[in-house]
């Protein structure tokens, strides 16, 4: 991954749209790079949208969704835009897709402006496969860690899948960010 990010950032630093007009996309490696070089560019979220759009449909496994996802710069003022154009990546049925919305609500949307939206949204997550699934589980664990009275209470409404909510809640319990009384609270909403 080292390498990886010094090519992007190379690539990105030169004449990058000739890169993003016409990337290579056999091998993982270039879909990969592909998506890094998005991270690195400083662009405004109008800009930058159009070439995520263009990306988002190659991703095929977890890592690229997740290496660019989480990486993604946005300014804080473009927190509303970003939020409603995230909402179609949530709600895609591909698998992929939803999980690349949910990957980057993670980082920019677990706060506690947001907190209350972010979780009836990961809510709406529809089951379109394990990968998205496991995104959702993954985002409210750290929105547990970070807001356990709001999660928990979101939880106790019983309204995910059965999966998504004992997965979120073992992720939650396995984390050293959360203490012992909630982590006893937690083990309580375990469905069976």
């Amino acid at each position: 991954m080292p390498d990886m990010h010094a090519l992007a950032k190379q690539v990105a630093s030169g004449d990058w749209l000739s890169y993003m007009v016409a990337p290579p996309h056999d091998f993982y490696e270039d879909i990969l790079l592909h998506g890094l070089v998005l991270t690195r560019l400083r662009l405004s979220i109008g800009e930058l949208w159009p070439l995520i759009d263009r990306w988002v449909p190659l991703i095929d496994n977890w890592a690229c969704c997740d290496s660019v996802g989480l990486h993604l710069r946005f300014a804080k003022s473009d927190k509303a835009v970003l939020w409603d154009y995230l909402l179609p990546y949530v709600q895609s049925s591909e698998e992929f897709k939803a999980r690349f919305g949910v990957v980057v609500l993670l980082d920019g949307f677990i706060n506690a402006e947001y907190i209350e939206r972010t979780l009836s949204l990961l809510g709406t997550v529809k089951e379109c496969g394990y990968y998205a699934d496991m995104a959702v589980a993954w985002a409210l664990s750290d929105c547990c860690i970070k807001f356990a009275e709001q999660t928990q209470s979101y939880l106790r409404r019983n309204t995910l899948r059965k999966i998504v909510h004992n997965t979120a809640i073992t992720k939650a319990i396995q984390s050293r960010r959360v203490s012992l009384e909630v982590k006893s609270n937690l083990r309580s909403l375990i469905r069976s």
